[in-house]
């Protein structure tokens, strides 16, 4: 029962007998083969099944009366800090019923305590476990096995483990909230939200109103984190006002208590939460989240911060600071040892893959990411997938493939209107301009007043400013070309992090084209070009030399022709270099003089 090897100090201490008497009493045991010696004054078993057989010839009784002494023998035998934490729980939790229950619980979660320190989290998992079966072995403290629950519950989300964590979490709420204990319940609703991340989950905004509801201390760290992921939690709701009020009280808090781990939670979840804003002031967010995360010494929020923070440096053209953030994100992702940072790891990979125009890498990593998110209960994952394929299909000619996803999203999230742009600039692309045009006038309505100030309004401005501009709706396009314009400095990153669509001057090029003000277009498909020659962003360059090679045709001034000619020949070089089987096929035409027009223009 001491297990497969044999100390002579413990085995005395366990047989309360002399050294001498233990080695007589194993010196036959030695002859038959049945322990060897391994070293000095210790021994092993020669084979497990040795020991099991001898260990089931024990009585229920005997069995628990020696772990118990084994477990205090082992206590006695190591300074506090030297303890063998896991084996002295080992032993206590299996003298349980003899009487060792608290020791077990106790032993046991530190025990948890030290395996997640060295990030360990299945180990400390499996340690939280036992220190509940052991609470249910003695007296059941009910507020000690909410807390327990808890720190199981964070072992199993830094383990990847959502749907347990959720669960544990879901359950710790359950007991909390049986013996009234509103800290507590406070405690297990911030595990809960921490453990669906980027999920829309009407259950965590329940949760966190409860909590927020009945804590016992307002203006606390616990109280800033509260309304923190509260407002996380609410960032893509209808009421588009709510998370932008609780994310600024969250953070007026974390400011007054100056604690850096708070304040490093807070601008994270903030930079989520906020209202669509300039491109210096989110960047500003992002970076306060990731000072504070480092003064705080939290590896793992350092890590969460910085992928805003990437994509914020992305969306001004930073990209070679952006991509040192991206690479720092991996490091960290390394050591931390989190599969939901490796998988946030993948992603960026597979973003920099498509922006590169490096499609057959990307298709591989786009695979790899939607199995990570699998793996770990992210249920954002179909998403960021599709979102992922929308430039793969597109590019590769098969964009149409991504439609019953898009309606399916659509129809469980029909609040969303940013779903909807990017299903009108699908069915422009592929030519159902009378589909389009549907969708491009339902969403117009007071300016497009539905598109909400959220983080995905300028994606969504940008996908529809690309069907407006296939459609050749010149009305529409004066209105988007004024929402847009403010942000021209800007290129279009998708959250998640998912995709980067390139400048947003490439869009007011298209929409300045379909108004008829050419010089305004070619300005702004210039500014295109040389900001996607240095974003390296492969992919949007034949875009753009595509739309500015139309535009020119369709201005028909004298030399248009042959610039017109020299932008489609360069586009149609590049396209065939990295694979982009429509876009070659509408160059080929263009250059051939059948058609000039987009598929979406030939209605």
């Amino acid at each position: 029962m001491l297990g497969r090897d044999i100390e002579l100090a413990l085995l005395c201490d366990v047989a309360r007998c002399e050294p001498a008497a233990a080695l007589d009493a194993l010196g036959p045991a030695v002859e038959a083969g049945l322990v060897r010696e391994t070293g000095l004054a210790s021994w092993a078993f020669s084979h497990m099944l040795v020991k099991e057989t001898l260990y089931r010839d024990l009585r229920p009784a005997q069995r628990a009366e020696l772990h118990g002494r084994a477990g205090r023998a082992l206590e006695a035998m190591r300074t506090a800090q030297d303890r063998p934490l896991a084996r002295i729980g080992h032993h206590f939790l299996l003298a349980a019923p003899g009487g060792h229950a608290d020791k077990a619980v106790a032993y046991e979660r530190e025990a948890g305590r030290d395996a997640h320190s060295r990030l360990a989290y299945e180990d400390a998992a499996f340690h939280f476990r036992r220190a509940l079966d052991a609470l249910d072995l003695g007296s059941r403290d009910e507020q000690v096995c909410v807390e327990l629950s808890l720190e199981l519950g964070e072992s199993l989300r830094c383990a990847g483990d959502m749907t347990a964590a959720l669960e544990v979490f879901d359950r710790a709420s359950g007991v909390a909230r049986a013996i009234g204990d509103h800290a507590l319940l406070a405690r297990a609703a911030d595990g809960y939200a921490a453990s669906q991340q980027n999920v829309i989950d009407p259950n965590v905004v329940e949760r966190l109103d409860e909590a927020l509801a009945v804590l016992p201390e307002r203006n606390t760290a616990l109280h800033a984190r509260l309304l923190a992921r509260l407002a996380r939690a609410l960032t893509f709701s209808p009421d588009w006002q709510r998370p932008e009020d609780v994310g600024r009280e969250a953070v007026a808090i974390a400011k007054r208590l100056a604690d850096p781990a708070t304040l490093a939670l807070v601008m994270n979840a903030r930079r989520w939460s906020m209202r669509f804003a300039g491109a210096e002031e989110t960047l500003g967010i992002s970076t306060e989240a990731v000072e504070a995360a480092e003064a705080a010494g939290d590896g793992a929020m350092a890590a969460e911060a910085r992928i805003w923070r990437a994509c914020d440096l992305m969306g001004i053209g930073r990209m070679d600071e952006a991509r040192a953030e991206i690479a720092e994100h991996e490091r960290a992702a390394e050591a931390l040892r989190q599969p939901w940072h490796h998988m946030i790891a993948v992603r960026f990979r597979a973003m920099l893959a498509l922006l590169e125009g490096r499609f057959e890498e990307g298709e591989a990593l786009v695979a790899d990411a939607l199995a990570r998110a699998e793996a770990i209960g992210d249920q954002n994952g179909q998403l960021i997938h599709w979102i992922h394929l929308t430039v793969l299909r597109r590019d590769g000619g098969r964009y149409e493939e991504c439609e019953p996803f898009a309606r399916a999203i659509i129809q469980l999230w029909s609040w969303n209107p940013a779903l909807r742009c990017a299903l009108t600039l699908l069915l422009a692309d592929v030519g159902r301009e009378a589909e389009a045009r549907a969708e491009l006038d339902g969403l117009a309505k007071d300016d497009f007043a539905i598109i909400p100030p959220d983080l995905n309004r300028l994606t969504a401005l940008a996908n529809l400013s690309e069907a407006c501009a296939l459609l050749g709706h010149a009305a529409h396009a004066e209105t988007l070309y004024r929402l847009l314009a403010p942000h021209a400095a800007r290129n279009v990153v998708v959250a998640g992090p998912s995709i980067c669509t390139g400048p947003v001057t490439r869009f007011l090029g298209m929409l300045a084209a379909a108004a008829g003000r050419f010089e305004e277009a070619f300005a702004h498909f210039d500014d295109a070009l040389a900001r996607c020659e240095q974003m390296r962003a492969r992919p949007w360059i034949v875009y753009t030399r595509e739309q500015y090679a139309r535009a020119l045709v369709r201005r028909g001034a004298p030399g248009d022709r042959a610039r017109a000619t020299a932008f489609a020949s360069s586009a149609l070089a590049l396209a065939s270099e990295i694979g982009m089987s429509a876009n070659e096929r509408r160059l080929v035409a263009l250059l051939s003089g059948v058609d000039v027009r987009h598929p979406a223009e030939q209605k």
